[in-house]
């Protein structure tokens, strides 16, 4: 999620400033086939720099690692 990093950035500082979580902004939006398209290929810019080998110093992705206790 490194390409779409910026949007992301944009949303969460937006969010902060009208008190509204990312997820209440979100509600009702629906971006459209054109829009959904669009961001499907930005994203592929990210596998295309892993495929040649570049790191990416940040992105968006979250990994929660869980253990079952008890």
């Amino acid at each position: 999620m490194f390409a779409l990093f910026p949007l992301m950035l944009i949303s969460r500082l937006r969010s902060k400033s009208t008190n509204k979580s990312p997820e209440e902004l979100m509600l009702g939006l629906y971006p459209g086939k054109l829009l959904n398209g669009m961001l499907k290929m930005i994203t592929k810019i990210d596998v295309l720099l892993i495929k040649l080998g570049i790191p990416l110093p940040w992105g968006g992705s979250l990994i929660i690692v869980g253990r079952k206790v008890g």
